[in-house]
């Protein structure tokens, strides 16, 4: 357990959980997602001054242990999320582009002429990005479809290994 708390504390890309039953059974807690609490025993008795120094020694590598939490997500429901953002930034942007396409009113008609090209091609834009945002906006109904199919049927599968638990147990 000392190689893993050393590793873990000097941040080496190697650390061997796999060199006893007791590491790999802790390795989540070691140096994963997870806060850990260890409790170190010492004792007041100077018969056991050596292997309380090093106990203590032992916790205070441990302490030094600084797991990165990160948020467990599923991968589909990140990819919706992402969707979701993309929609309302392209939406944002769609609405942005209207106002304050005409800043002076000249009566040169080169200058009206070139105004009028400048909003068809906005226009155009505009179409273009509403279709993009439509598409988008299908494929995430079609993940929220998928996604509820999945849920509907990982709580059959629940309730199916439940009844074969509590037949197996009678």
């Amino acid at each position: 357990m000392s190689n893993v708390i050393n590793a873990l504390v000097e941040n080496k890309s190697h650390v061997p959980y796999r060199d006893s039953k007791l590491t790999r059974l802790l390795q989540d807690s070691l140096g994963g997602n997870t806060k850990t609490v260890m409790i170190a025993a010492v004792s007041p008795s100077g018969f056991n001054y050596d292997e309380t120094i090093t106990t203590l020694r032992y916790a205070a590598r441990a302490n030094a242990i600084k797991n990165i939490p990160k948020i467990n997500q599923d991968p589909k429901d990140a990819l919706l999320k992402q969707y979701e953002e993309e929609i309302r930034r392209l939406k944002e942007q769609c609405l942005g582009i209207a106002p304050g396409i005409v800043k002076e009113e000249k009566n040169d008609n080169g200058e009206i002429e070139r105004l009028n090209f400048e909003k068809n091609k906005i226009n155009e834009e505009k179409l273009e990005m509403e279709k993009y945002l439509k598409e988008k906006d299908e494929m995430l109904q079609n993940n929220n479809i998928e996604k509820e199919k999945l849920l509907l049927k990982l709580k059959e599968l629940e309730k199916d290994l439940e009844k074969k638990l509590v037949t197996s147990i009678i």
